[in-house]
């Protein structure tokens, strides 16, 4: 969440409001743009109830978020927003590298949270795909059309670090394996997260070293 001055139609003040900065729809950090807003006031306990409706900057998606407004002490109050799924927040070096892997890997995440956990497994392949390919490409200078064409078991043949090519390997086996009309493994969609993790935690790593904030001279 991030502090915004906003101004609301009807009135010529700014407002100070947390605004999800991090789309509840991808999952992409994000700086949305207020397009309309909507409130109701109660005379009753002096509140005013305020509906803000965004559009995300990343995949131009609609949400909107609740708050209350206390006039006595002229501060607004962050009650929801919606919709209400909760996309894993990721390090911004990985929105600079690759947002497609972010975007898929929420898409992911909501199908695994309501119970699809084939089509849950299907999609984590599928955003490591993009996670590898786009960090050859942007961090590694590799030549992007030929990664581009290249089939995931054999971009994954391309890393030395275990911590990558291991984990990868265990979620393109278990992912192609939901593909299949008679599953060659046995396994629990927690031993899938549990090497994704490792995977996302060891990309980030390599891309912070091809980067640091000093060098030697």
């Amino acid at each position: 969440m991030i502090n915004k001055k906003i101004k609301l139609k009807n009135s010529s003040l700014d407002f100070e409001f947390e605004v999800e900065n991090c789309c509840p729809h991808c999952g992409v950090y994000n700086d949305p743009i207020k397009i309309n807003d909507l409130q109701n006031f109660s005379d009753k306990d002096g509140l005013v109830i305020f509906a803000l409706i965004f559009k995300s900057s990343c995949c131009q998606k609609i949400f909107s978020s609740f708050y209350t407004f206390d006039i006595n002490n002229r501060k607004t109050k962050h009650i929801f927003t919606y919709p209400s799924i909760k996309p894993q927040v990721f390090d911004k070096s990985l929105q600079e590298v690759s947002p497609n892997f972010i975007k898929i890997f929420n898409q992911s995440k909501a199908a695994e949270d309501i119970g699809n956990l084939e089509l849950a497994c299907i999609g984590y392949r599928t955003s490591i795909e993009f996670l590898l390919k786009d960090f050859l490409i942007s961090v590694r200078k590799e030549n992007e059309n030929k990664i581009s064409k290249m089939t995931l078991f054999d971009v994954i043949s391309l890393f030395e670090e275990k911590e990558i090519s291991v984990s990868a390997d265990v979620v393109r086996a278990f992912g192609n394996d939901k593909t299949h009309y008679i599953a060659k493994y046995d396994f629990e969609i927690s031993q899938v997260k549990t090497y994704l993790k490792f995977l996302i935690d060891a990309i980030v790593k390599e891309i912070y070293l091809a980067n640091p904030p000093v060098k030697r001279q």
